[in-house]
């Protein structure tokens, strides 16, 4: 549950994978959730991508990719990026992502 906000949040496996892999904790990628730098809409996969500041990534950046449902964040991937510009610019230049604000 997000503090201060009557939301869920639910991790796929593979999101749940990623993260031990990658040595991130659910609490950042909840930060991320409950204040994102920017928000796209994925219009490949139709999913939401919020993008924050990893708080303990030395400069990193957690894209995590979701979907909304009954109030609940879904979380089906989460990805730490060195260089958010370059992932960004990529998608947005190729119409996959459109920024939601």
């Amino acid at each position: 549950m997000l503090c201060g906000v009557c939301m869920g949040v639910e991790y796929s496996g593979h999101a749940l994978l990623r993260l031990r892999v990658r040595g991130i904790v659910k609490s950042g990628v909840e930060e991320v959730l409950l204040s994102p730098r920017e928000v796209y809409f994925d219009a490949v996969t139709g999913r939401f991508v919020a993008v924050g500041e990893r708080a303990a990534g030395g400069g990193h950046w957690l894209i995590v990719v979701y979907d909304m449902r009954d109030e609940t964040y879904h979380v089906v991937a989460v990805v730490d990026a060195k260089s958010l510009s370059k992932i960004a610019r990529r998608r947005l230049a190729g119409g996959r992502w459109v920024k939601v604000w």
